[in-house]
C-alpha cells in the first residue's frame, strides 16, 4: 500500500486538487492502517486494549488527527515537506 500510494504517477494525482487529497488518501490511509492492524500480533493488541479502553481514546486521536488534517493550510505544507 505505501509503495503505491509514493509512486510518482499516483502520488501526482493524489496531490493535483485538495479534494482528491482529502477525497481519495485519507481513505487509503485508513485502509492501510485497518491492514497493518489486521496483522498485528496478539502482545500489541492486548498492550493497545489495556490504553484503549472502550475505543475512546483511539478515537478521540484519530478524531484530532484527522481535524488538524483537513486545515487547509497543513494540507498545503504536506506537498512541500513529507514529514
Amino acid at each position: 500500500m505505501l509503495a503505491m500510494l509514493t509512486t510518482p504517477p499516483l502520488h501526482a494525482l493524489l496531490e493535483a486538487s485538495m479534494a482528491s487529497h482529502m477525497l481519495l488518501q485519507f481513505p487509503a490511509l485508513m485502509v492501510a492502517g485497518a491492514l497493518l492492524a489486521s496483522v498485528t500480533s496478539d502482545s500489541w493488541r492486548r498492550r493497545l486494549a489495556a490504553w484503549n479502553a472502550h475505543g475512546i481514546a483511539g478515537l478521540t486521536f484519530v478524531a484530532l488527527v484527522m481535524a488538524l488534517a483537513m486545515v487547509p493550510r497543513l494540507l498545503d505544507l504536506a506537498l512541500t515537506d513529507a514529514r
